[in-house]
């Protein structure tokens, strides 16, 4: 198996914390984040835009997050108090094979947003979109072929970075999609230092208005900042943020949590109900019989036999309230076996009937949860031969 290999410079850069500030956000990363001062800039741009906002930064040349994962990065990350901490993994890393992504990326990258929502209420995990070196990798296009252009380096990057917003239910600043932008329609302006790498002034603004238009989810144009550029490559800046982040902010948004649990029946009148959503910091559950709890995983016994109307609700904190929910119905009898065993939203193969018992649905029950028909519904799991009643 080849294994691909970075390249790496040495220096070290931090951002003094201002506490006056009403949006802390934490830079964790390497030269792209310190180069031309990112994190300032970004500040500078929000200022002039009538935004609240101190930054902190902890970045070291070459560092990696599995770098991160340990001294410093982490011991910042868990002082707390920071409403967002934005990710740049090593700039190479994430555009390698599978293998090596899977080892050297990925379960440090989850340790790192574990630990940020951990230590940390109410936060928003952000990553870095990084971009393909102007002209590809060379040296690692002889290994990992698709390296070699700066298109097949750069949509390896995009492809990487959205893959671990999606599973580690973070938001993204998709920098190098704007870098795309700008090479696609405005190739008179010069991105990247001479190594072919690191961000020119022109390229390091253009990352700063992304991370501002992301954060706050407002134009470019509400800010007057300019770090040096002309007067045009400005506009054309500003316009490639707008239509690319603006325009989509759904793709680079945090998503709403999925709800996901599970109730299993542990006698005839009592239950155990699972939260099962990754990254829910809040839920409650709603048993149908005027009781409510808010633990992950609770027992509760009914005390009279009849239909009871489950409702679980999860989000991502207090401050920003319920995401998503589910109402599920248990028929509970003290006298003979529930029809409910076992709930899982994942089954995978479920028969669904009318009230009247008319075959409406075979298939995923999350697929029948998604779709648009309402009312009361029998489901039967036919892999364990157990019968529910839901309402949706």
């Amino acid at each position: 198996m080849m294994i691909l290999f970075l390249a790496l410079s040495f220096s070290i850069f931090a951002i003094d914390v201002d506490a006056e500030k009403e949006t802390k956000i934490l830079f964790i990363g390497n030269s792209y984040t310190f180069c031309n001062d990112l994190p300032s800039m970004i500040k500078e741009i929000s200022i002039t835009a009538g935004k609240k906002i101190s930054v902190d930064s902890y970045s070291i040349a070459g560092a990696t997050f599995r770098n991160h994962c340990a001294g410093n990065s982490m011991q910042m990350i868990k002082s707390g108090g920071y409403d967002i901490v934005v990710l740049q993994e090593q700039s190479q890393l994430p555009s390698f094979p599978d293998a090596q992504f899977e080892v050297e990326v990925f379960p440090w990258a989850k340790m790192l947003v574990d630990t940020i929502y951990e230590y940390n209420d109410c936060v928003l995990p952000m990553f870095y979109m990084t971009w393909g070196r102007k002209n590809g990798d060379a040296s690692n296009g002889v290994y990992f072929p698709v390296l070699s252009t700066y298109e097949g380096m750069d949509s390896m990057l995009y492809e990487r970075y959205m893959l671990m917003k999606d599973s580690f239910n973070t938001a993204v600043s998709p920098v190098g999609r704007v870098w795309r932008y700008i090479r696609a329609n405005y190739p008179s302006i010069e991105l990247y230092q001479n190594d072919e790498s690191h961000p020119s002034l022109s390229g390091s603004y253009a990352a700063a208005l992304t991370f501002y238009s992301v954060i706050f989810n407002d134009s470019p144009f509400s800010t007057t900042y300019n770090p040096g550029v002309s007067g045009v490559e400005e506009k054309c800046i500003k316009t490639a943020v707008e239509q690319v982040v603006v325009n989509n902010y759904d793709m680079w948004k945090r998503d709403s949590l999925v709800v996901d649990m599970e109730i299993e029946e542990l006698a005839i009148n009592s239950y155990k109900f699972s939260s099962l959503t990754p990254y829910a910091g809040i839920c409650m559950w709603d048993f149908g019989d005027g009781e409510v709890s808010d633990a992950e995983v609770v027992e509760h016994t009914y005390r009279q036999q009849g239909d009871y109307q489950v409702i679980f609700k999860v989000g991502r904190c207090v401050d920003t309230g319920f995401e998503d929910s589910i109402s599920v119905t248990l028929s509970v009898s003290i006298h003979s076996i529930s029809t409910c065993g076992v709930y899982k939203k994942e089954l995978n193969n479920v028969v669904v009937y009318s009230a009247l018992g008319v075959e409406l649905w075979r298939g995923k029950y999350s697929d029948f949860i998604r779709n648009e028909q309402k009312g009361f519904f029998i489901v039967k799991d036919v892999e364990n031969e157990i019968l529910m009643k839901i309402v949706k």
